[in-house]
């Protein structure tokens, strides 16, 4: 593991600014899944797993969550010619973790639960060649966020640009798009871009995958 960090403070005006580097590599959580299909037919499944999170990455180094989880999920898919339709919804438990808390202070609270959905599709469009496309969301139960506020200096006049935390719940939303090529028997190359919906949570604007799969 390797980690580093410098840290800037810029004074601009009345207003300071402090900006902070860091870098870390190492294991993150490790995540267990079961799954039993309840339902096969010749067009359509359906099956229910249980995933479990087990927080064995550090995360100061935000290489993990710290806390266990557990979420219990449902898929449905079906088969329709060329078009294979798809659905996943779980709820998420989550335990206490030091980020959930105050990382400062070494306290650990809960983390939000979370609700997590996705809906999408994968068209053959050569015996070789398929396209993917999923929308995916996470909803986020009574989420800890930061808000911008005024404070209020003591002469009841002057004002300055403060900050808050308040608990709210959140919606993020993305999209995934990609295509699937069968280069040889059963060797796999995967592209993908995942791009946000919206502007809600932590999430890159664009995050693009390439990856080599190949079943035994």
């Amino acid at each position: 593991m390797s980690r580093g960090a410098d840290e800037l403070e810029d004074t601009i005006g009345d207003r300071r600014i402090f900006t902070a580097f860091g870098n870390a590599s190492g294991i993150g959580d490790i995540n267990l899944r079961a799954k039993a299909t309840l339902n096969h037919s010749e067009r359509q499944g359906f099956a229910l797993g249980i995933d479990l999170r087990l927080p064995s990455g550090e995360e100061l180094d935000l290489l993990g969550t710290g806390a266990p989880g557990v979420q219990p999920y449902a898929v449905w898919s079906g088969s329709f010619g060329l078009f294979s339709p798809h659905l996943n919804a779980g709820y998420q438990w989550n335990g206490s973790s030091v980020l959930g808390g105050g990382p400062g202070s070494g306290e650990s609270r809960d983390l939000p639960d979370v609700v997590r959905y996705s809906a999408g599709a994968s068209i053959e469009l050569h015996p070789r060649v398929t396209l993917a496309a999923d929308v995916i969301g996470r909803w986020v139960i009574d989420s800890p966020r930061l808000s911008s506020q005024t404070f209020h200096a003591l002469d009841g006049v002057t004002t300055y640009p403060d900050i808050a935390f308040h608990n709210e719940s959140l919606n993020e939303l993305s999209a995934a798009t990609g295509l699937k090529l069968n280069i040889v028997n059963r060797l796999l190359l995967t592209g993908n871009l995942l791009f946000r919906l919206n502007s809600v949570g932590l999430v890159d604007k664009v995050s693009p995958l390439i990856g080599l799969e190949y079943a035994f």
